[in-house]
């Protein structure tokens, strides 16, 4: 699936999929294009991608499971955007060999300690984010490659990340730290940006002092 479906005449014969997910699925493919920089960025960073409706997940509290092999499955039901974009970022990262994560995890001072042996290192281990808040909070879940899918999507759609902290982490102990201003303010975005090749204090300067 590329970007270019956006341009293009689009039929829907009635199968696996409903319009309304191809929809969703539709407008994050668009939206993390936008943001690479358009559809030859696009190509160029995740190649050829096949998404797939998983039709009975087996793994009730996943939506999505990007894998560094060039596919994407969605349960379909109840998959937004955000889900969207957050497991093409894991096939991106997968299909570089879990560089972009690391590269991620070093940029904002991270740490995995404890690994598992490849080729699931990164994916579970004790993960210290550093001393910069993650892009939507974090639980004992988040994982270098969890934390990458995730500053990619914020990077994406950044208002629903800052809503999801001020939602979720509004009565945590940590509320204060987990809590930041302007997501493109932070170093998690400025690693992103650098990935999509954009000067982020260009295009969003931070105010003066």
């Amino acid at each position: 699936m590329t970007p270019e479906i956006y341009a293009a005449s689009c039929t829907w014969n009635k199968g696996s999929w409903e319009l309304t997910e191809l929809d969703v699925v539709k407008t994050g493919v668009q939206d993390l294009a936008h943001a690479m920089g358009g559809a030859t960025e696009f190509r160029k960073n995740l190649q050829v991608v096949w998404i797939i409706r998983w039709q009975y997940c087996p793994l009730e509290r996943f939506s999505g499971w990007g894998t560094p092999f060039h596919t994407v499955f969605l349960s379909g039901e109840n998959v937004s955007e955000w889900t969207v974009v957050h497991e093409l970022a894991h096939t991106w990262d997968g299909s570089n060999s879990g560089n972009l994560s690391r590269g991620l995890e070093e940029y904002v001072g991270a740490d995995t300690t404890n690994l598992i042996p490849e080729p699931f290192k990164g994916m579970f281990g004790e993960y210290e984010y550093g001393t910069m808040p993650p892009a939507k909070g974090a639980n004992d879940s988040l994982t270098r490659v969890e934390d990458f899918a995730e500053s990619v999507a914020a990077f994406v759609y950044p208002e629903q990340a800052r809503r999801y902290i001020l939602r979720y982490y509004q009565n945590d102990p940590d509320f204060d730290f987990f809590n930041y201003d302007n997501y493109y303010h932070t170093l998690r975005a400025e690693y992103i940006a650098r990935l999509f090749g954009t000067n982020i204090n260009t295009l969003f300067p931070r105010s003066p002092r």
